[in-house]
């Protein structure tokens, strides 16, 4: 098994992993390690037959980290599958902390307003812990139609957003299955 991290984020594999990164892309692990104080591991082991590369990253200081992996062949502006990982990490000045249930309320709701046709059905909902998937059944304007999995965890340290997005003709129930599965079996641990 191959471990890669990048900004303290584990991602596990045992052939491909969202392909290998340019080290002079990316900032510097020790600067990252004061703000990143978690990992995360999705095994995507048994998804070998897919290669992903680091399509786009932002990093804004200490309040949202955006990771999204593409295929090697895709751009990051033209694109039939995601992945993505997003983590606000909370801010000590902060006395409330964002729970799972807001951001998913608060992001169904823009995605419902600016897609009427959005279709969203949760798969399960545990305490700081949701998986859920929404639906655009068909193109609305330039955005294509896509499906997207997702699951929303927080955490001592933040919030994490985890998806598979899928444009075009909606996922096979195998596809839907892997990914489900996938998301689901992710972990966030403490980094060393």
């Amino acid at each position: 098994m191959k471990l890669y991290y990048l900004f303290m984020v584990t991602l596990c594999a045992s052939s491909y992993l969202l392909g290998d990164i340019d080290p002079r892309t990316i900032l510097k692990q020790q600067q990252l390690e004061q703000f990143f104080e978690e990992n995360i591991s999705i095994p995507l082991a048994s998804d070998e037959s897919k290669e992903w590369d680091l399509g786009f990253m932002q990093v804004q200081s200490t309040r949202q980290a955006m990771f999204h992996w593409i295929s090697p062949e895709e751009n990051i502006n033209q694109w039939s599958a995601l992945v993505q990982i997003e983590y606000f990490p909370y801010q000590p000045q902060e006395k409330k902390h964002l729970s799972a249930a807001s951001f998913t309320t608060t992001f169904l709701h823009s995605i419902k307003k600016q897609f009427p046709t959005v279709r969203s059905n949760f798969i399960s909902k545990k305490n700081g812990d949701i998986l859920f998937e929404w639906t655009l059944p068909q193109a609305v304007g330039k955005q294509l139609a896509q499906q997207e999995i997702v699951r929303v965890l927080t955490t001592e340290e933040g919030l994490y957003r985890l998806a598979y997005t899928k444009k075009g003709a909606a996922m096979s129930p195998e596809l839907r299955a892997h990914w489900k599965e996938l998301l689901s079996t992710a972990k966030v641990e403490m980094a060393n």
